[in-house]
């Protein structure tokens, strides 16, 4: 991003929704010790962390592999990986 102050909004709208996240699964999880058999509560937990499980693979995917999400190009301005590009 060229723009540092829409880099610190999404930055911190993201940081807001993961700490919102974490509350959440912090309530449930209170739930659960006050009633174990609550399945509602179970299944949120469970939503909860299927995302957070997603959140992690794109955070890895995004360390290791910045390349996929990422246009990169040359000094012509043209594409350097390009979708309809065939090796042969």
């Amino acid at each position: 991003m060229e723009d540092p102050e829409r880099a610190k909004r999404v930055i911190d709208g993201y940081l807001a929704e993961r700490q919102r996240r974490q509350a959440e699964i912090d309530q449930l999880q209170a739930q659960l010790r006050i009633d174990p058999f609550n399945i509602e509560a179970q299944r949120k937990i469970e939503e909860a962390i299927r995302l957070q499980n997603v959140e992690e693979n794109m955070n890895f995917a995004m360390e290791h592999t910045p390349e996929v999400f990422a246009q990169v190009r040359t000094a012509a301005g043209l594409s350097l990986w390009s979708s309809t590009s065939s090796v042969s």
